[in-house]
This record gives C-alpha cells, structure tokens and sequence, in this order.
C-alpha cells in the first residue's frame, strides 16, 4: 500500500517542474514570435509600396487632366481615383494596411499660394509590429523611395520632404 505522500506525488507536478517548463516555454517563445512576425512586417511594407504606387497612377492621371496636382482629398473625391476608404481625415492623415499616409509639401511656398504637394509619406502604425521601415514617393520623379532609418521609430515624419541625402535605394513598384 502507498502512503499518502507517494499518493499526492503521483497525482501531478512540482512546483518546481511545473517553474521550469514555464521558463522553457517563454524563452522558446521569445525567440519564435520575432520570427513569426517577419512575413507580416514584410506584408505590410509591400502593401504599403503597393499603395502608394496606386497614389502614383492617380497623381499622374491627375495631373494629365487639371494641369497641377493633386492632394490625397481630391483624388478620392469628384472622378474618385482613389477609394472613398482612402479619404484623409482631419490631421491629414490615412491608416491602412498597417501603414499611415500623409502628403507633403514644399517649404518654399510663398503666402497665398495653393499648396502643391510635393510627395506622399507611408509610416508604420506601431513600429516594429506593422512594420519597419519609412517610405517616400517623389510626386516629381514617381519614384518610392525606402528613407533614412533615421527616421525610425520616432513617430511622425515632417511635412516637408525628406532631403535628398535621407533617401534610400528605390523601390521599383
């Protein structure tokens, strides 16, 4: 017959066992999240270039058609180049697909003139988790350009145009 201190043993773990796989659980999770969350990041940036790709095409039509460009609400409004969902809101800014996008402008303008935008801004929604990387299209050249990682992770970026020495390779979209 067992004593009832062999009984208790039989019946589950230690404490101690039961501390160890937890350990062996979280490190084994610490190192298999960052990898797990790679293809979205790179999801996410993809769809982002992809987006701004698509303000590209509208930008050019745009521009075939008026004469000047475009900002992000008026290529969603009137022809709708844009999707209604691409609308911007108050703060001038557009949330999707992980992503925020914001136009910018020319510093040099002088008082009383239209503001014409110089290009678009795509910016992780939370950095490191939608992604990683900042991007800029050049509404003068169309080209999408990966920027500076000096801009990383430090929120908002300005709404003036990146210099051109903060511009990265191109992104062929």
């Amino acid at each position: 017959m067992r004593t009832r201190r062999q009984r208790l043993r039989a019946a589950g773990f230690t404490i101690l066992e039961l501390l160890f796989l937890i350990a062996a659980l979280s490190a084994v999770s610490a190192l298999a999240i960052p990898q797990a969350m790679k293809p979205r990041l790179r999801h996410n940036e993809e769809v982002a270039a992809d987006y701004l790709a698509m303000i590209r095409t509208a930008q050019q039509y745009w521009l075939e058609t008026e004469s000047t460009r475009g900002t992000l609400s008026q290529l969603c409004s009137g022809i709708e180049l844009l999707p209604l969902a691409f609308q911007p809101g108050l703060d001038g800014v557009v949330q999707r697909g992980g992503y925020r996008f914001r136009e910018g402008f020319f510093a040099d303008v002088t008082p009383g003139e239209d503001l014409a935008p110089a290009g678009c801004w795509a910016w992780p929604t939370l950095w490191g988790y939608s992604g990683g990387q900042v991007l800029w299209l050049d509404y003068t050249s169309g080209e999408i350009h990966e920027v500076d990682a000096s801009y990383s992770g430090k929120g908002e970026p300005p709404l003036t145009p990146p210099s051109a020495t903060g511009l990265g390779p191109v992104i062929s979209r």
